[in-house]
């Protein structure tokens, strides 16, 4: 079922100059962990902004839990949490007093406090350093505080925007495990990342954003899959360079046809091959076998499988690796 609707949401600024988001549609699925990626400028902070009801949409309607986040986005906003690079945290105060005055922001009464605290502590592991200053915590230590706090009050749906931008891999790692916990717990979670072998790991389907558009919508492994086959890197003994590459893949097509080979292409140094296949493990030992037949003996192979920069590149012809400048928190 989905807990979330945006139907043909458009959103311009500057007076009608700026067309930030066109005309998108998509829906997100109870309990589910959905992914929002794109490049600078896709339009993922727009979107992102009027999710969470700190803008209004020009044109097109945004539902959660059924109703409109226009006509009731007040009721939306205390069924949701939202968590952003920032944390607006007091780095005086220990996580327990900046939990306390959350608290107190949600209305949360005095009878449950001290219940909810704890429960929110304990999902991103830290209510054994409850009574330590903030400004003690490690930069992955307060992402996770920040999380606690959009938890306080039981949440159904959690927004995070680039939740571990500028972290190391181990305080990555724990605050996927976090992240786990909630998904377990069957809280749906919206992310926005950059780290696009996170989104793998953690989403359950993902959309790619490009110039204001959604561009694809689906699961990470169908993605990967639509873009093409496994790739074979192959090493010879001896320069290939003089193969005609559109002859070599007809006579591999023709001598095994059991292999699905989409395309060839031989490396700038003439000592490599590279080839798109489907199932490459499968098909491996038959292709060096060809090979040696033919007198070109391999002396490395390397496979490599599509990845969801490659289904970035393929859709909007940018790889996220390139937006990727943040500092390293510890």
């Amino acid at each position: 079922m989905s807990i979330i609707e945006v139907e043909h949401v458009t959103k311009v600024y500057d007076k009608g100059n700026v067309k930030a988001v066109s005309d998108v549609t998509f829906d997100v699925n109870e309990g589910e962990v959905f992914g929002l990626l794109g490049p600078n400028g896709a339009g993922k902070s727009t979107t992102f902004k009027m999710l969470t009801t700190l803008i209004r949409p020009t044109d097109g309607v945004i539902r959660m839990f059924g109703e409109s986040i226009a006509k009731q986005p007040r009721e939306i906003r205390s069924r949701i949490g939202y968590v952003s690079q920032q944390g607006g945290l007091d780095e005086s105060l220990t996580a327990y007093e900046n939990l306390r005055w959350v608290g107190k922001l949600y209305h949360i009464g005095s009878t449950g406090m001290d219940r909810a605290i704890s429960d929110a502590l304990e999902t991103v592991d830290l209510l054994a350093v409850k009574d330590r200053l903030l400004y003690t915590y490690s930069g992955g230590m307060k992402r996770r505080l920040f999380i606690a706090s959009a938890l306080l009050h039981r949440p159904k749906i959690l927004f995070l925007d680039e939740p571990t931008v500028g972290l190391d891999l181990e305080h990555r790692q724990q605050l996927w495990e976090a992240l786990n916990t909630l998904h377990d717990r069957g809280t749906t979670v919206f992310i926005t990342t950059h780290y696009l072998e996170e989104a793998d790991k953690l989403c359950d389907r993902i959309m790619i954003m490009d110039s204001g558009h959604s561009v694809c919508i689906g699961e990470p492994q169908v993605l990967k899959d639509r873009v093409g086959g496994d790739q074979i890197f192959l090493a010879f003994s001896s320069s290939i360079s003089a193969v005609d590459e559109a002859l070599l893949q007809r006579q591999i097509q023709e001598a095994l046809p059991l292999v699905s080979l989409r395309q060839i292409s031989v490396g700038q140094n003439g000592e490599e091959l590279r080839l798109w296949v489907d199932y490459a493990h499968k098909h491996i030992s038959q292709l060096i076998d060809w090979f040696a037949s033919r007198n070109l003996h391999v002396t490395s192979v390397r496979i490599s499988q599509p990845t969801l920069d490659d289904v970035m590149i393929q859709y909007t012809k940018r790889s996220l690796a390139d937006d990727k400048n943040a500092a390293v928190l510890v």
